[in-house]
């Protein structure tokens, strides 16, 4: 799958505009564009990478990493496209520096620009998976700069990706950076007041939401149901009341359930613990059946 080939694929999958070719060690990247003059399109060089750089991604790549539903994992390393619900009202990220940063216990997480590593990844799942990148070119494909690129760098630095990124001096299973990711962005969630959440690359539209800053910690200490921060993310992010009440109530409701089981429970427990407690006597256990029912 991490090929150069599926990375060239990739491209032109999800940037309908961009054609590449190789020459001379070099991926030539060119765009079309159409003279306003005769009506008729032509092809211009915009930049080049040399091929050995992305021959080296590739091998790194090649290693133990895996990439599937937008998240590139390795035995040391985790790192997620994620999308900002509330950019309407947020201040605009900085593609040049790491946000949300928690470094402890030998792990370092932070949420900053794609890697190297991810953008080639997802170009090449996209020459696979063109269907998941129909609005992709329109998102995430709107250059900070404008001038020609001349390296792989430069070329990723065109992408408007952001990604929650876990590393670990450590080997742990794909599943446990999972839950640790979705906890960590339960913290940010909860801590700043806004919604991030695993990026769609086949959807433009972004539900605004509040902006409130508590102070907290981001390091995910604990793992949090995961249907749970599902609901408080979808409250956070929308400004319908009606939306808003529905899903914190899924969260109240959860805990009603629970703390009315585990009453329960000490009820009973305390019932037939008692010295008096017989269960052979017929009075004893018509007073413990009346308990359990009005409960």
């Amino acid at each position: 799958m991490f090929t150069v080939a599926n990375f060239i694929r990739g491209i032109e999958a999800t940037i309908p505009t961009f054609s590449v070719k190789i020459q001379n060690e070099q991926l030539m990247i060119s765009q079309q564009h159409e003279d306003t003059d005769n009506s008729e399109e032509y092809n211009l060089i915009i930049g080049e990478i040399p091929l050995a750089e992305l021959q080296g991604i590739e091998s790194e790549l090649s290693n133990d990493h895996s990439f599937n539903e937008l998240t590139l994992g390795s035995t040391t390393s985790f790192e997620v496209a994620v999308q900002n619900h509330n950019r309407m009202r947020a201040p605009l990220w900085n593609p040049e520096r790491k946000m949300y940063a928690a470094s402890e216990h030998n792990y370092e997480f932070c949420v900053s620009k794609a890697s190297a590593k991810f953008v080639f990844s997802l170009l090449c799942h996209a020459a696979e998976h063109s269907h998941l990148y129909s609005d992709f070119n329109l998102i995430y494909f709107r250059p900070y700069r404008q001038e020609s690129f001349a390296s792989a760098e430069r070329f990723f630095d065109l992408f408007r990706i952001f990604t929650a990124k876990i590393v670990s001096v450590r080997n742990h299973q794909i599943a446990d950076y999972k839950l640790m990711f979705d906890s960590y962005l339960f913290n940010i969630s909860y801590n700043y007041n806004i919604t991030l959440s695993v990026a769609e690359f086949s959807k433009g539209r972004r539900p605004a939401g509040r902006r409130n800053r508590r102070i907290g910690q981001l390091f995910p200490y604990k793992n949090f149901d995961q249907k749970l921060t599902k609901y408080y993310h979808q409250a956070i992010a929308t400004d319908i009341p009606f939306t808003q009440y529905l899903a914190f109530y899924h969260v109240a409701e959860y805990f009603f359930k629970l703390l009315s089981e585990q009453d329960t429970y000490d009820e009973i427990k305390d019932f037939i613990t008692r010295p008096s407690f017989y269960q052979l006597d017929q009075k004893t256990l018509r007073n413990f059946t009346i308990k359990l029912k009005r409960k």
